[in-house]
């Protein structure tokens, strides 16, 4: 005999929502759900059945979960779950998100790390118009042993400021400028040495000295430090093009940095850059 909807509807609540099983957390009346649902000729208390109220049921210690046996309930337990879940995913994501924005946005790259170096600031700020950044141009390996050495043989001359050392002591820089200073008539000026000025490297332990920067009748070297224990820098001007060179005796590697010519200030005073950087410094003196 096929059902009518009020039967429909008993078999619905029946399968769907079957408190006898899913009301392990409390009686629930479902008289006003049955009410709602079944017309009222047809309704099951009317027809003298028990209404539909859950009655609260304990599990024994081998029954499963009643969340296990009824679709419903299982299927919103899971949802409510799930939203939670999602709700703790969906939190982690967008603190991991914001997080990589600011380490993205306050992450120096290594263009920022010497564009801010005091020494290198000074001398892009001297000799180039406002604006002008590094750079990048390439990564090369730099091998010490493929540099042109000596033998070191004396190390009185270590850790002054034409010669600075690193921390550890186990090296130190050799500039030789192209340039020393001369006092007539009472001024200090600018005069000409070697064509040729060069930054060597010099290993105190190893006792040897490596050639590891030149510039000819072109260009000139305007300065070196020490950026960390075991990387320095060489700067200056080359065809009318900055030069910064960064050296990593650790990673074996240098990496070149320029500003273009055309960014050149045309007023910049080469010999008054000189003078207050090294005016002072006794080896870069004349001895005329």
């Amino acid at each position: 005999m096929p059902y009518d909807a009020a039967e429909r509807g008993r078999r619905f609540l029946s399968s769907c929502l079957n408190f006898q099983q899913c009301g392990s957390r409390g009686a629930l009346n479902c008289a006003p759900l049955t009410r709602a649902i079944l017309p009222a000729g047809n309704r099951r208390e009317n027809a003298g059945a028990e209404p539909y109220v859950c009655k609260p049921r304990h599990k024994t210690p081998r029954e499963p979960d009643a969340r296990n046996q009824c679709p419903c309930g299982a299927w919103l337990s899971s949802g409510i779950r799930s939203m939670h879940m999602n709700s703790k995913t969906l939190l982690t994501v967008m603190l991991f998100l914001i997080c990589l924005v600011l380490f993205s946005c306050t992450r120096k790259t290594s263009e920022d790390v010497i564009a801010d170096n005091a020494e290198v600031k000074t001398f892009v700020t001297y000799f180039f118009v406002p604006g002008s950044t590094l750079l990048k141009n390439a990564t090369d390996v730099f091998l010490l042993q493929n540099q042109y050495a000596q033998s070191l043989v004396s190390t009185d001359d270590i850790c002054f400021s034409d010669s600075p050392c690193n921390k550890t002591k186990d090296y130190f820089l050799k500039f030789t400028p192209n340039f020393l200073f001369e006092i007539i008539n009472g001024r200090k000026i600018v005069t000409g040495a070697d064509p040729d000025a060069f930054v060597d490297l010099r290993d105190i332990k190893g006792k040897k000295s490596y050639r590891v920067r030149a510039t000819g009748t072109e260009g000139s070297i305007y300065g070196t430090f020490w950026l960390s224990d075991f990387s320095f820098v060489v700067y200056g001007i080359e065809s009318d093009e900055a030069f910064v060179d960064v050296y990593d005796i650790k990673a074996k590697t240098k990496t070149s940095y320029t500003i273009d010519k055309t960014k050149r200030k045309p007023d910049a005073d080469v010999d008054a850059f000189l003078i207050a950087k090294y005016g002072q410094v006794d080896s870069f003196q004349s001895e005329r």
